[in-house]
């Protein structure tokens, strides 16, 4: 089975989105105190404002860093007032998911990842959903701050994706009888919705609209498929046969995707009807884990470990310009009406896990 470390994030209302115990203090209570590489948050009360999560390099002015010393920090999103990102690694306790201020603050936990790895994150009505790898479970996190809840269970949730227009989310199971699920979310209740592609193996990138579902799988015939979500589609139609397919996204008339061998990247689109007018977005020689789609343009971050960087180019491959520099395995991306948020791994330690991870902002 393969199954590549990849990110989800969304876009809602033209931004993408993320997601409280104080900074100080995890739910087992025991103090940190903020040390390079120790997999906590920073002491400080403003952490972009601590000179020891060191600098952001980018294109312009503005660049900031929002929280540093995190435990490989990966999927994010935001609402335009508050980020929101999962630590993912198994390294430490300090996996979950996190919030801060959009310029800055005091880090709040709102999910205790309890050794998941917290592969996609969704915001849906200013409220966000997580996944849940091993646990299996789409969680409800809400904006205010109140408990967490479980609204689906499934087999190895991976991608989650949302409509904000339509009020849907769609959600992937990466078991060998998983699928493609949606609901029309109205926590605290459980989700009603149900399967909407059934028996599809490690799928890896979910979108959804009005009509349809879009999904990538690495397994059967790998490649790029749509269905009609109104009632369950045991033969999706295939629209591209890309042979390592991950990361999906839609906008009013194509479809992209993620193409990525572990060695090097490619972000393609094509008519999200039929699979037509395919053209290759932007290329990196490494691994994309995180893109989103908005306004016209497709931001992404490539995950070199020694030459990461997020990128902004428009939706037709033209116009390429690097946002951030100089990073360590760049890896979530969202964004909202003025910023690019994304996060960084950092260095890795010799047991192979990156506790030294930042969380970034800078203008768009």
């Amino acid at each position: 089975m393969r199954r590549a470390f990849v990110i989800t994030a969304v876009l809602v209302c033209g931004c993408a989105d993320i997601l409280g115990i104080q900074d100080r203090y995890f739910e087992g209570g025991a103090p940190i105190d903020g040390s390079p590489g120790d997999g906590v948050a920073s002491d400080s009360p403003n952490e972009g404002g601590n000179t020891a999560c060191g600098t952001c390099t980018s294109n312009g002015a503005g660049c900031e860093v929002i929280a540093c010393h995190q435990d490989t920090p990966t999927a994010i999103t935001t609402n335009g007032t508050r980020v929101v990102w999962a630590n993912s690694s198994l390294a430490s306790n300090d996996t979950g998911v996190f919030a801060a201020p959009v310029g800055g603050g005091a880090r709040a936990s709102v999910f205790a990842g309890g050794g998941n790895e917290l592969p996609g994150l969704a915001t849906l009505n200013n409220d966000s959903y997580v996944t849940t790898f091993v646990g299996g479970d789409v969680v409800w996190l809400p904006a205010d701050g109140s408990s967490a809840l479980a609204i689906e269970s499934l087999p190895y949730a991976q991608a989650i994706n949302a409509d904000a227009l339509h009020k849907l989310l769609v959600y992937s199971s990466f078991g060998n009888s998983g699928g493609v699920y949606m609901c029309p979310p109205n926590p605290p209740n459980g989700c009603t919705g149900y399967q909407v592609v059934p028996n599809r193996a490690n799928v890896q990138g979910v979108a959804i609209d009005q009509f349809n579902v879009y999904f990538s799988t690495t397994t059967g015939t790998p490649g790029v498929y749509t269905c009609p979500h109104a009632a369950q589609c045991s033969n999706p139609t295939l629209l591209d046969a890309s042979p390592s397919p991950t990361l999906v996204n839609i906008d009013g008339t194509f479809v992209y995707w993620v193409d990525d061998n572990f060695s090097s990247a490619t972000i393609w689109r094509a008519n999200k009807t039929d699979g037509t007018a395919k053209q290759s977005i932007a290329t990196a020689s490494a691994s994309i884990l995180g893109f989103v789609v908005d306004n016209g343009s497709v931001y992404y971050a490539i995950a070199d470990n020694a030459a990461g960087k997020v990128v902004r180019v428009k939706n037709d491959g033209t116009g390429s310009t690097d946002i951030a520099t100089g990073l360590q395995t760049a890896a979530g991306v969202a964004v909202d009406a003025t910023h690019v948020y994304f996060t960084e791994w950092g260095p890795f330690l010799d047991s192979g896990f990156a506790t030294d991870g930042r969380v970034m902002r800078a203008p768009r």
